[in-house]
């Protein structure tokens, strides 16, 4: 059973079972009595004021957590801001979203200090000082939250395309999302492995689902492949979720998988895509069910693929859940047959409300209707179903071009190049000419230490296997810029000054 709020499960557990643990943060376990009382403790730090906006930047820690719920316990609309950013775009994402208070742990402290000029009232929590923890008598915390339609919370956008954007989901949304992640088994036995940063909404989504399921979360401050083996082994962690460059890091690590992994019982890949022959070595490696989830932030569009089970299919996505009706439409808005690439749109009860900076929210609607409650998301993303249903993700929309009715895709050349010159961390960047056709092709690539020889004729390769007569040049970088979840920043490549041709 999902309880109604957020807060009532928590409530729920604290009464039913307050010696159980709740939360794991490095040395310090709370159980569900101790967490209750760091939530009220953390409400009456809260400012009065019922108009207040709070918002909170904190990292991996029960801090954040702690927090977030005495948020949302007040009425209030969650807001985490990313702590991978600079502080000027902290400082901008803060400003554009008009909050007057904000929640920050120990190590966020010294970044407030650049929040001063912004007129926002910093609100330090540490669980440390919180009254009666270890003595297994939980509190009842009061239950103001939002239900129904009412905004619950506000999660960024990953920001590949440029400035990150506020994604504002109801409290109905993620209590269906609840719903959904309770049939994978994230429940009162489970133990919730959280290495991903939480500000994240896979993230959040994850230990959100955890607390309304009375599953205990295990935090860990940073992702390192060796303290995920070891965490996973001591809490005997059952669930898990990464992102793609995560894998490949836990991959290459000194890791005993079958030992210190034994007790995964499902571990999800999300955020951005693992070629098919990754995932089929994450099959082989690691224990436990593994599935790779698609989906966007805004919540229309949200794929599964069980990685275990289909292995004929680990090119795509996977076919997309029940809760989500998935189609592909051409550039005037019509609906295109089985592998045909389009846009990818989507809808479902997990939609966004809006855009919390009333940014534009681009819509579509099949023929004929004018029906709003029919509106599709456009997330920008391109790909086709194919004739099983199963969907292929090609590209974004923004980064692709289209040149003699053929779409030349940045990430497939980047498959190539993993494919053929492993390993090699590389981004590539297909710019348009003045006509919108293709006008060249950069190769942002790391060189591997020590020898030029892996890269030698990587240009030659890459323009014969596309065909992209002569127009791929080579750009060696000292790194490729991406975001906390490994995603690459496309828009911060770089035209070369300099670049090599053969």
């Amino acid at each position: 059973m999902i309880h109604y709020s957020l807060v009532s499960a928590i409530n729920q557990w604290a009464r039913l079972t307050p010696q159980v643990t709740a939360c794991i943060d490095g040395p310090v376990q709370l159980t569900w009595a101790d967490f209750s009382r760091c939530v009220l403790a953390a409400i009456e730090l809260l400012p009065t004021d019922r108009h207040a906006t709070v918002g909170i930047v904190a990292g991996n820690n029960a801090e954040h957590m702690i927090m977030a719920c005495a948020v949302i316990a007040t009425g209030r609309v969650l807001q985490t801001f990313p702590v991978d950013v600079t502080d000027e775009v902290l400082a901008v994402l803060l400003k554009r979203s008009g909050v007057t208070h904000v929640g920050v742990d120990h190590a966020n402290r010294v970044r407030s200090q650049a929040l001063s000029d912004l007129d926002i009232k910093v609100i330090g929590f540490c669980r440390t000082q919180v009254k009666g923890l270890g003595h297994g008598k939980p509190v009842v915390i009061p239950d103001l939250s939002p239900c129904g339609a009412a905004d619950l919370s506000i999660v960024f956008s990953s920001g590949t395309t440029g400035l990150p954007k506020g994604i504002v989901h109801s409290a109905n949304a993620r209590k269906v999302v609840a719903e959904a992640v309770a049939g994978l088994e994230l429940n009162r036995q489970a133990v919730n492995l959280v290495s991903l940063a939480m500000h994240n909404n896979l993230s959040m989504v994850t230990w959100l689902s955890a607390l309304w399921n009375g599953a205990c979360n295990v935090l860990l401050a940073t992702f390192d492949p060796v303290a995920l083996g070891e965490a996973a082994l001591r809490h005997q962690a059952t669930h898990l979720v990464m992102s793609p460059t995560h894998y490949r890091q836990l991959l290459g690590a000194q890791v005993d998988y079958q030992v210190q992994f034994a007790s995964l019982r499902l571990h999800i890949c999300s955020s951005s895509r693992l070629y098919a022959w990754e995932k089929q070595a994450v099959v082989q490696t690691l224990p436990g069910r593994f599935v790779e989830i698609y989906g966007v932030t805004e919540g229309g569009v949200g794929t599964f693929l069980d990685c275990s089970a289909d292995p004929q299919k680990l090119h795509t996505v996977g076919k997309p859940l029940p809760i989500y009706d998935v189609r592909i439409i051409d550039e005037v808005g019509r609906e295109v047959a089985a592998n045909v690439v389009g846009k990818i749109v989507g809808r479902s009860e997990f939609m966004m409300s809006r855009y919390a900076s009333h940014a534009p929210m681009e819509s579509w609607a099949p023929p004929a209707s004018d029906d709003e409650a029919l509106r599709f998301i456009v997330p920008g993303d391109l790909g086709y179903l194919d004739p099983d249903g199963y969907l292929v993700v090609c590209d974004r929309a923004k980064d692709a071009v289209l040149a003699d009715g053929e779409y030349i895709f940045p990430s497939q050349i980047e498959s190539f190049i993993a494919s053929t010159f492993l390993p090699i961390d590389v981004a590539v960047k297909v710019h348009a000419n003045n006509a919108g056709g293709l006008g060249s092709v950069v190769i942002h690539l790391v060189p591997p230490l020590g020898a030029p020889a892996p890269i030698d004729g990587i240009v030659a390769q890459v323009d014969a296997h596309f065909g992209l007569g002569g127009r791929v040049t080579l750009n060696r970088v000292d790194a490729i810029p991406r975001n906390g979840m490994g995603k690459i920043l496309r828009h911060l490549l770089t035209s070369p000054a300099h670049t090599i041709t053969a």
